[in-house]
């Protein structure tokens, strides 16, 4: 079986959330104005395989009516935090379960609540119900109420619903009016409005190619990055007013700089909430596809890894090949290739949005993930035999793998020690957000000497080796590592002849495809090194000059 193999089928995990056409970038919907939001129960009526999961999901019920089922909160519970005095009351008092409106998210973490504003204490007159988010919080974790503390006063503007907060959490937010079509995050929040899409389907003669068209099917991160981001619209709201999927995310909206230190820690991971969006831009899967562009070695198999739209393409042609029957493989789309596909790496790359609750062996899924994580990051951090060069082979040298014939791999001692290390302990650590943490999305660890001077964020080897030695050792100990492995490539790069046997720059490639330069395996990294340097002379050991491949 071919390399990529691995990569495709992962990707047919997630490739169904496009349905049956390609992932590429829609038409403008601003070019139709009459684009009209429909409402979930429209997209229901056919979506049968998807709609019900969806509406026991946490983005559907971000946004809840407030009732029994939706409310975790304990209001008969005794705390100081619960004493409101609300508008156009007299004198605080303990907030009860019938003062609430709306229950604001599922409570993974915490939940929050609305308080309705009606009659003349509403300011806006085409909305004359306002909402305001309490000065409380439900700890799910804890089942304690807490302080939700964003000012000194409450009311204040900081906690306006509307203003603040609504976009995010539900769908079809009109902000001049201040009112939405539906409560949560449904369909057409990262669909699209749907009227085109109802009036083709409903016409007899339209083609496949017509209905998926109509609708927007994109792995485009903006549409994630909308509410998953931090930053300010055009005229002052903190979130993207008016925008749709589909059209350019940033046209109006302008995030939260990398160097503003409101919002991001010393070693460039976001300090805020909602910032995955953020993080992601500057990492190096939003630029995977221009990445592959500029090596000399791209091809369209390379997709499979390097681009979510071209990876789904891949994922249904292979599909096809091998038999497969489901609409992926049936309704395969035309081929993308290294010049025409659209996107890189995006969330859509990892997160499945369509989500069942358990997976084809009755095991609960990880948060919206299409794969463990683990076997989720190696699938394209591997080596392939695409490239017809070692290339990414961070599995093989995490692992101890063998790939220099008479080198024998040795494991590294985080993937020998049970219950060791993975790819997001380090590479997606959890950092201080608010009152509580967050999976960091900007994909490098927390480094020793980064965290010395932010006293609450934690580098990523101290959270297991802070009780053998101390973060600026730690550093020291990295810096040493690095900087030797560096000198010992660079060494044995600039002493290779035309006569140097080829497994010497294969190993080479190795060492350096691995991009830890050491830290992700020192001592196997120090052995295919030792080996090169034997060869080529380099090595101060007796009898080094007459080694050959070991």
């Amino acid at each position: 079986m071919r390399r990529f193999a691995l990569p495709v089928i992962i990707a047919l995990g997630v490739a169904w959330l496009f349905l049956a056409s390609p992932a590429q970038a829609q038409d403008d919907p601003e070019d139709d104005p009459e684009r009209e939001f429909v409402g979930s129960r429209l997209c229901m009526g056919c979506h049968r395989d998807v709609g019900p999961a969806h509406l026991e999901s946490r983005h559907a019920l971000t946004l809840s009516a407030a009732a029994d089922s939706a409310v975790l909160g304990d209001f008969t519970q005794a705390s100081d935090a619960l004493a409101v005095q609300l508008p156009g009351e007299d004198a605080p008092r303990a907030v009860t379960l019938d003062d609430i409106a709306y229950a604001v998210g599922t409570g993974r973490t915490v939940q929050r609540y609305l308080v309705a504003v009606e009659g003349e204490a509403a300011e806006n007159e085409t909305a004359p119900t306002e909402y305001l988010v309490l000065p409380f919080e439900w700890n799910a974790l804890s089942g304690q109420w807490q302080p939700y503390t964003l000012t000194d006063e409450w009311p204040a503007p900081e906690y306006d619903w509307e203003d603040q907060c609504a976009a995010c959490h539900v769908t079809g937010y009109a902000a001049d009016e201040a009112v939405w079509l539906e409560d949560g995050v449904q369909c057409e929040t990262c669909h699209g409005p749907g009227s085109d899409h109802i009036a083709v389907v409903r016409a007899r003669d339209a083609s496949p190619e017509d209905v998926s068209a109509s609708i927007v099917l994109s792995p485009d991160s903006a549409i994630c990055g909308a509410c998953h981001s931090q930053g300010a619209a055009a005229d002052g709201h903190p979130f993207p007013v008016d925008y749709v999927a589909g059209e350019n995310l940033l046209d109006d909206y302008s995030l939260v700089p990398p160097n503003d230190p409101a919002h991001w820690w010393p070693s460039g991971h976001a300090s805020r909430k909602y910032m995955q969006f953020n993080e992601w831009l500057n990492s190096t899967h939003a630029t995977s596809l221009e990445g592959l562009r500029s090596s000399e070695h791209a091809g369209d198999a390379c997709l499979a890894c390097h681009s979510a739209d071209g990876a789904w393409a891949l994922a249904a042609a292979f599909a096809a090949e091998e038999g497969e029957s489901d609409a992926e493989a049936e309704e395969a789309p035309a081929a993308l290739t290294v010049e025409t596909a659209a996107y890189g790496v995006e969330c859509v790359s990892c997160h499945t949005i369509h989500q069942p609750a358990t997976d084809e062996d009755g095991e609960p899924f990880e948060f919206l993930l299409s794969s463990e994580p683990y076997a989720m990051c190696v699938a394209c951090h591997q080596d392939t035999d695409v490239t017809g060069v070692i290339h990414a082979p961070v599995k093989e040298m995490y692992e101890g793998e063998t790939l220099i014939d008479g080198i024998e791999g040795v494991p590294s001692a985080h993937f020998a020690a049970a219950g060791g290390p993975t790819c997001v302990t380090c590479h997606m650590p959890r950092v201080p957000v608010d009152a509580g943490t967050r999976a960091s999305h900007a994909f490098h660890p927390v480094m020793p000497g980064a965290a010395l001077d932010a006293a609450t964020l934690q580098d990523s080897c101290s959270i297991c080796h802070a009780d053998q030695v101390d973060a600026g050792a730690l550093q020291a100990l990295i810096d040493d590592i690095q900087a030797d492995t560096q000198a010992r490539l660079e060494a044995a790069r600039a002493a290779i002849t035309d006569e140097s046997p080829d497994w010497v720059d294969a190993a080479l490639r190795f060492v350096e495809g691995d991009g830890s330069l050491g830290v992700h395996n020192y001592v196997y990294s120090d052995v295919l090194l030792d080996s090169v340097e034997n060869e080529l002379g380099l090595s101060d050991e007796p009898g080094a000059e007459d080694a050959g491949n070991p």
